[in-house]
């Protein structure tokens, strides 16, 4: 290989190695992303509160994010949308939508249920509007919706009514409407705009306590005297009437750390000075009617987690039970085991023990009767005594057993008996042929 052949292979190593970096930084940095906020009509308050949110959470999200808000209907359109995908997130009234496959980041502040009729106007109970011109908003709306809920709840059929589908601005063009049943929050511009032209009153809802036990998500509240008006004071006086949660809700797709920069805008960023109606961290977990969000259920309830851990420390606390019950089992086991392997130790002592006297006394009878044997009876007796004492050193292998005084007392009395059959044995061999030597020849 030359040495020019050697410079392109290793700037073509080097240019490789490059581009696999470049590729690998490509790969590994997150893309841009828009994170989509449907919000509702561009002069409600949904709008307003997401006009609010947008600067501290765009600077939260970086700027590899960007925040966009979508203008809709209201609470339904947000909701549909939500769940075809093509927004993240959505702000819509609790109770206007049935909530399926989603999850509440946060209840953001309370719209509040408002009856309003005309000051000259003789209605003075929400019963009082059967068969009255009283707008309540689209069909669809979750105004509209939770209006109906409650006229139902009161008996006043909301097919009684007429010109229902106006919208409740339309009282100060129409002198033809007698009132209108709106769900917003206090800082509604239109809301208040009509409100302090002085033209109209707010009514009391009757049986709002009764009312929030039939409906989880409607509570009884009291809109303190003068709120929106002074002179003349609009309420006349502190008003019974009932509320409900606007919530920030999500679905599983969207990003946790979106979820988490949500939270820590609306409460650790003083979105509460330019917005003071918003529901407080540490009021949140009472508003909250419907499934959380994992993030959320983090931030607001944090000693959840300390629950968890306990938890946890609980379940190794009983595992280290369940494992010493379970060595204490073992070692019963192993201990009850001993005791029958000892004792069966001992049985078997006892029964070689038993059988060894037994063959001591064979020996001994042997040796009584070596004196009236023959030759033959001497080799046989030779045999047996060599069997026994065979038998006994290959079974007899417990040491307890061997450094007794019977098997030692047994074994000597094995090698005496075999020396003494085997000096009978020669000496009888001697005599035989000193017999043979002795007889006379013929």
């Amino acid at each position: 290989m030359t040495r020019f052949d050697s410079k392109w292979i290793l700037a073509t190593a080097i240019l490789v190695l490059l581009f696999a970096f470049a590729f690998w930084q490509l790969s590994a940095s997150p893309g841009s992303q828009t994170v989509k906020l449907a919000t509702g009509e561009t002069h409600g308050q949904f709008y307003a509160l997401a006009q609010q949110l947008k600067p501290p959470l765009q600077k939260r999200l970086g700027s590899a994010s960007s925040l966009s808000l979508v203008s809709t209907s209201g609470s339904i359109e947000n909701f549909k949308q939500l769940q075809k995908g093509s927004v993240d997130l959505a702000i819509v009234q609790a109770g206007a939508v049935p909530m399926a496959n989603t999850y509440t980041v946060a209840p953001l502040y309370l719209e509040f249920v408002h009856v309003i009729v005309r000051t000259e106007s003789e209605i003075s109970k929400v019963s009082d509007l059967n068969g009255k011109r009283i707008a309540l908003g689209p069909d669809g709306s979750g105004s509209r919706q939770i209006a109906d809920r409650i006229l139902s709840y009161l008996d006043v059929q909301p097919g009684s009514l007429k010109m229902t589908n106006s919208h409740f601005s339309d009282l100060a063009k129409s002198r033809e409407l007698d009132g209108a049943i709106v769900v917003a929050g206090i800082q509604h511009p239109g809301l208040q705009e009509l409100l302090r032209s002085r033209k109209f009153k707010l009514i009391p809802i009757e049986l709002a306590d009764a009312i929030e036990m039939k409906d989880p998500h409607l509570r009884q509240v009291t809109i303190p005297k003068g709120l929106y008006c002074n002179s003349p004071q609009i309420p006349n006086d502190d008003l019974v009437t009932l509320a409900s949660p606007a919530f920030l809700i999500t679905n599983l797709s969207t990003d946790t750390e979106v979820i988490r920069s949500c939270l820590y805008s609306l409460h650790q960023d003083n979105l509460r000075i330019e917005f003071p109606n918003l529901i407080t961290k540490d009021k949140a977990s009472g508003w909250i009617t419907t499934r959380l969000h994992a993030a959320s259920q983090e931030y607001f309830f944090p000693y959840d987690q300390l629950g968890l851990a306990q938890s946890v420390m609980e379940s190794i606390v009983a595992l280290k039970e369940l494992l010493l019950a379970i060595v204490a089992a073992f070692y019963l086991i192993w201990r009850w085991w001993k005791n029958k392997k000892e004792q069966a130790a001992i049985q078997q002592f006892s029964e070689q023990k038993e059988y060894l006297d037994v063959l001591l006394e064979k020996t001994l009878s042997i040796q009584l009767a070596l004196a009236s044997q023959s030759q033959q009876q001497l080799e046989e007796q030779f045999n047996s005594v060599t069997q026994f004492k065979v038998e006994v050193l290959r079974k007899f292998t417990d040491e307890r057993l061997r450094n007794d005084s019977t098997f030692n007392t047994f074994t000597m009395q094995c090698d005496n008996l075999l020396n003494l059959i085997q000096l009978r044995i020669q000496s009888n061999s001697g005599n035989s042929r000193n017999d043979a030597d002795q007889s006379p020849v013929t």
